[in-house]
């Protein structure tokens, strides 16, 4: 049974309130049909931003975000959809994790008795890289068989 909603766009909630010993829930905040801009001090820009309430991590998986994703009118674009999180005090240079499997699943879930509302991107393919991979410090790191990209999830062609 899915417990989650999405909020309405001029709602506001006190999640720390309203979760308030209830250690397994929380919200997101899903940034979605942005793009990044280039690292270092990298951004979400041109995006819109929902919030996901009432989500209980003992029984979040990805197929949820699917269905959030469904819900936002992302079902018919025809492109593959990947997921990330913001790590709670991260930024978007280092603080991007995957959440793809349900090992991303159970990191996102160590956050959450903590961190009562959770950054999430969603990403898509663009023809655009985010980061430019073209400059002198990438030429050198790939030489040396390196990944440039600052967390390791993030490669070229992500939006």
């Amino acid at each position: 049974m899915v417990l989650w909603r999405i909020r309405g766009e001029m709602a506001e909630i006190d999640v720390d309130q309203s979760y308030a010993g209830h250690p397994t829930m929380f919200s997101i905040r899903m940034n979605h049909g942005g793009e990044f801009t280039s690292f270092p001090g990298r951004k979400y820009i041109r995006g819109k931003q929902t919030f996901v309430d009432l989500v209980d991590i003992d029984t979040f998986s990805v197929h949820d975000i699917d269905e959030m994703m469904e819900d936002l009118g992302y079902a018919s674009i025809g492109k593959p959809l990947y997921y990330h999180f913001q790590r709670p005090l991260g930024d978007l240079d280092f603080g991007l994790f995957a959440l793809a499997s349900d090992e991303d699943v159970r990191y996102l879930g160590s956050f959450v008795a903590k961190h009562k509302l959770i950054e999430r991107l969603f990403l898509e393919w663009h023809s655009t890289p985010a980061v430019d991979l073209e400059d002198d410090m990438d030429h050198m790191e790939k030489e040396l068989g390196n990944d440039p990209t600052p967390t390791g999830h993030l490669r070229e062609g992500f939006g």
